[in-house]
Protein backbone atom coordinates (compact mmCIF):
# COMPACT_ATOMS: atom_id res chain seq x y z
CA UNK A 1 0.00 0.00 0.00
CA UNK A 2 1.00 3.33 -0.94
CA UNK A 3 2.08 6.10 2.15
CA UNK A 4 -1.12 7.75 1.10
CA UNK A 5 -2.90 4.99 2.20
CA UNK A 6 -4.61 4.10 -1.21
CA UNK A 7 -4.10 0.65 -2.53
CA UNK A 8 -3.50 1.01 -6.93
CA UNK A 9 -6.19 -1.93 -8.97
CA UNK A 10 -6.25 -1.56 -12.73
CA UNK A 11 -4.76 2.05 -12.64
CA UNK A 12 -7.53 2.96 -9.78
CA UNK A 13 -6.73 4.02 -6.19
CA UNK A 14 -8.79 2.42 -3.35
CA UNK A 15 -8.29 3.94 0.42
CA UNK A 16 -7.26 1.29 3.35
CA UNK A 17 -7.27 2.28 6.81
CA UNK A 18 -4.12 4.54 7.49
CA UNK A 19 -2.61 1.90 10.04
CA UNK A 20 -2.16 -0.78 7.41
CA UNK A 21 0.28 1.55 5.68
CA UNK A 22 3.46 -0.11 4.90
CA UNK A 23 1.34 -3.51 4.84
CA UNK A 24 1.10 -6.18 2.30
CA UNK A 25 -3.10 -6.64 1.43
CA UNK A 26 -4.87 -8.95 0.03
CA UNK A 27 -7.03 -8.00 -2.82
CA UNK A 28 -9.74 -9.63 -4.26
CA UNK A 29 -11.91 -7.80 -7.19
CA UNK A 30 -14.74 -8.80 -9.66
CA UNK A 31 -16.49 -6.82 -11.99
CA UNK A 32 -18.48 -4.63 -9.14
CA UNK A 33 -16.58 -4.94 -6.28
CA UNK A 34 -12.70 -4.43 -4.73
CA UNK A 35 -12.21 -5.92 -1.67
CA UNK A 36 -8.57 -5.83 0.98
CA UNK A 37 -8.14 -8.17 3.67
CA UNK A 38 -4.72 -8.44 5.98
CA UNK A 39 -4.59 -11.78 6.99
CA UNK A 40 -7.61 -13.37 5.83
CA UNK A 41 -9.68 -10.27 7.73
CA UNK A 42 -11.25 -7.91 5.23
CA UNK A 43 -10.82 -4.19 5.81
CA UNK A 44 -11.63 -2.14 3.54
CA UNK A 45 -14.56 -2.81 0.24
CA UNK A 46 -15.41 -0.37 -2.56
CA UNK A 47 -17.37 0.01 -5.42
CA UNK A 48 -15.30 -1.11 -8.57
CA UNK A 49 -14.42 2.17 -10.58
CA UNK A 50 -12.77 2.03 -13.70
CA UNK A 51 -11.50 5.53 -14.04
CA UNK A 52 -7.85 5.22 -14.34
CA UNK A 53 -5.69 7.48 -11.70
CA UNK A 54 -8.77 8.65 -9.78
CA UNK A 55 -9.33 7.36 -6.40
CA UNK A 56 -11.59 6.08 -4.31
CA UNK A 57 -11.13 7.30 -0.59
CA UNK A 58 -13.61 6.58 2.22
CA UNK A 59 -13.04 9.36 5.19
CA UNK A 60 -12.87 6.47 8.37
CA UNK A 61 -9.59 5.45 6.32
CA UNK A 62 -8.12 8.49 6.69
CA UNK A 63 -6.46 9.44 9.67
CA UNK A 64 -7.75 12.24 12.14
CA UNK A 65 -5.67 14.95 11.51
CA UNK A 66 -6.35 14.22 7.88
CA UNK A 67 -9.86 14.45 8.03
CA UNK A 68 -10.12 18.24 9.41
CA UNK A 69 -9.12 19.14 6.25
CA UNK A 70 -11.72 17.84 3.95
CA UNK A 71 -14.11 20.29 4.47
CA UNK A 72 -11.39 23.16 2.80
CA UNK A 73 -12.07 24.63 -0.51
CA UNK A 74 -9.03 25.47 -2.84
CA UNK A 75 -9.23 29.05 -1.23
CA UNK A 76 -8.13 28.32 2.12
CA UNK A 77 -5.86 25.59 1.12
CA UNK A 78 -4.65 27.78 -1.49
CA UNK A 79 -3.86 30.72 1.04
CA UNK A 80 -2.63 28.62 3.34
CA UNK A 81 0.26 26.74 0.52
CA UNK A 82 1.24 29.96 -0.52
CA UNK A 83 1.90 31.82 3.02
CA UNK A 84 3.60 27.98 3.68
CA UNK A 85 6.34 28.92 0.53
CA UNK A 86 6.88 32.02 2.49
CA UNK A 87 5.03 33.96 -0.76
CA UNK A 88 2.11 35.53 0.28
CA UNK A 89 1.07 36.65 -3.58
CA UNK A 90 0.52 40.33 -2.47
CA UNK A 91 -2.30 39.86 -0.95
CA UNK A 92 -3.87 37.78 -4.16
CA UNK A 93 -5.12 34.46 -3.69
CA UNK A 94 -4.32 31.84 -6.16
CA UNK A 95 -6.19 31.30 -10.08
CA UNK A 96 -8.74 28.31 -9.72
CA UNK A 97 -6.40 25.11 -10.14
CA UNK A 98 -3.68 26.71 -9.23
CA UNK A 99 -3.06 24.72 -5.96
CA UNK A 100 -3.78 21.21 -6.51
CA UNK A 101 -2.80 17.64 -5.38
CA UNK A 102 -2.90 16.41 -1.50
CA UNK A 103 -1.18 20.02 0.27
CA UNK A 104 -1.80 19.17 3.86
CA UNK A 105 0.20 21.15 6.70
CA UNK A 106 2.85 19.26 8.26
CA UNK A 107 4.34 17.94 5.09
CA UNK A 108 1.87 15.36 5.89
Amino acid sequence: MNIDYHAVVDYHGYSVPYQLMHRELEVRSTATTVEFFDQGKRVAAHVRSYLPGKFTTLEEHRPKSHQRYLDWTPGPAGRTAVVVAGKPGAGRAPAPGAVEGRCLPGGH
